[in-house]
């Protein structure tokens, strides 16, 4: 199982890093099927929630330290994004009590379908490459955005990068580069406080998140040197198909 654990975590880390959302939608189904191929023992929904959390916070903190050498990561979006992103998906699920859930889950699979229809909107490529210092963005829509996107993933329980990144895209109208880099230093705000609920609570088998973060630490680093070097193009196309995905997870965790 560790083994099996390891290679997980060196993939959806890799993808992490090469697209700048977090690997979860990947890797939970991966955590919950795989082990059948392999004749081990299953794991638990708990543990499963558990390691996706680790996976979350060691390939956003290891993705941005790389992006950042490159100067893709512009700290006023961290910040402001990060803080409000982190705060709405409280509120989000404090919330989620009140609400069905199905109902939820087929809005936010609707809104994970239009965000992967805007990644392939088209739009101007930048140039030449623009680093982070020169990006400006206006900071309260920005707010706005990544409260949006904070509160429906606290609603249901799922990841927000896949929803914030095309409303950065189309409505803060930045680089596609710096939104990846900068994206994964905002989703880190959340990882955080969700690592601390499972740590808490004992939902975190030891033995499993040190395999898990072995394999994800190369696999970020990997694919955040490889993004930089990636055709916007066609990173547009890998997110746009990532974010399609989860909302096909989604969708089908609420029909079936």
């Amino acid at each position: 199982m560790l083994i099996l654990v390891f290679c997980l975590g060196l993939v959806v880390g890799f993808l992490s890093g090469l697209i700048g959302i977090g690997g979860g939608v990947l890797l939970a189904p991966l955590l919950i099927f795989s082990p059948n191929l392999f004749h081990l023992d299953p794991l638990g929904m708990k543990e499963v929630t558990g390691l996706t959390i680790v996976q979350g916070l060691a390939a956003s903190l290891t993705g941005v330290l790389v992006h950042r050498r490159f100067q893709m990561v512009n700290r006023d979006l961290v910040v402001w994004l990060g803080s409000s992103i982190g705060i709405s998906a409280l509120a989000g699920g404090i919330l989620s009590r009140f609400v069905s859930d199905d109902l939820l889950r087929i809005i936010f699979a609707a809104l994970a379908l239009l965000a992967a229809a805007l990644m392939l909107t088209p739009k101007r490529e930048e140039s030449a490459p623009m680093t982070a210092q020169k990006v400006t963005f206006s900071k309260p829509l920005g707010v706005l955005c990544a409260s949006l996107a904070g509160f429906l993933g606290g609603l249901v329980g799922q990841g927000s990068a896949f929803i914030l990144i095309p409303l950065m895209l189309h409505l803060l109208k930045l680089p596609l580069r710096v939104v990846i880099g900068s994206s994964l230093g905002i989703v880190f705000f959340s990882a955080v406080a969700g690592f601390i609920g499972k740590l808490g609570t004992g939902q975190i088998p030891l033995d499993l998140a040190l395999a898990l973060i072995l394999g994800v630490i190369p696999g970020s680093q990997f694919g955040g040197l490889l993004s930089i070097r990636t055709p916007q193009r066609l990173l547009r196309q890998l997110l746009a198909a990532f974010i399609a995905l989860s909302a096909v997870r989604i969708a089908w965790e609420t029909f079936a």
